[in-house]
């Protein structure tokens, strides 16, 4: 059950093989009483409205308007899912990043085993510097079978802001496999291998990020002072 408003989704009817045998409409819901029907004509119409100024670029009077069509919407259903996703990537949209984590947190209660809503809410913690609560469901999202690179890089810069350089190379290094064009990423990478005493990686890092072209004039100090110091070559 939700805390507040409904839901309508897609329930599988299966046979005794776990085979689909048809997808038909389901409604979870809370204790809230459900809307008439004009009510619910209005609360779509007013999504519609969000979402297409949204979709764009709008000045103040339209964010003004998207949030107005917004407040409609969740007042007739605080858990509709499109409106909570729309309300979630304009939040993200203008950079705020914990008015996006509130609409993704009730989308979360809406679709609690959708791996790519908890990578979204994740994502926005992270930004709003909710380090633990963005480490948690980032690691609910990879569980449930979702290993984005945007989620990997987040994971790892939670631990080294923890000073927990060993315990972010796992998820550098997944970054890396799926960007490996990121030289910021292979910088990073250096110096949490540095904090870790892996001498090779930081030299491998180094050596990868400056190859990717820039004067890096201190990133190739610092590769020139660890061949010195290690008498590597």
């Amino acid at each position: 059950a939700l805390p507040h408003g409904f839901a309508i989704y897609k329930a599988r009817l299966t046979d005794p093989s776990g085979a689909i045998l048809a997808e038909v409409p389901a409604l979870v819901r809370s204790t809230d009483p459900l809307p008439t029907t004009a009510l619910y004509l209005q609360l779509r119409q007013q999504v519609s409205t969000a979402a297409a100024i949204a979709g764009g670029k709008f000045d103040q009077a339209g964010a003004d308007q998207m949030r107005k069509a917004l407040g409609a919407a969740l007042a007739i259903n605080p858990r509709d899912e499109q409106a909570l996703r729309v309300g979630g990537s304009i939040y993200e949209k203008v950079s705020d990043f914990a008015s996006a984590a509130k609409f993704y947190g009730e989308l979360a209660e809406v679709r609690p085993a959708d791996p790519a809503v908890l990578a979204l809410l994740g994502g926005a913690q992270f930004r709003a510097s909710r380090f633990d609560d963005a480490e948690a469901s980032l690691l609910r999202s990879r569980a449930l079978g979702a290993v984005a690179p945007a989620g990997s890089e987040e994971l790892a810069r939670i631990h080294l802001s923890r000073r927990d350089a060993a315990g972010s190379l796992p998820f550098l290094s997944e970054a890396l496999s799926a960007a490996p064009s990121r030289q910021d990423l292979w910088f990073l990478q250096a110096d949490a291998a540095a904090g870790a005493g892996r001498n090779e990686l930081l030299a491998d890092s180094l050596e990868h990020g400056i190859s990717l072209g820039g004067l890096n004039v201190e990133r190739r100090r610092q590769l020139v002072d660890f061949y010195i110091r290690t008498g590597a070559k």
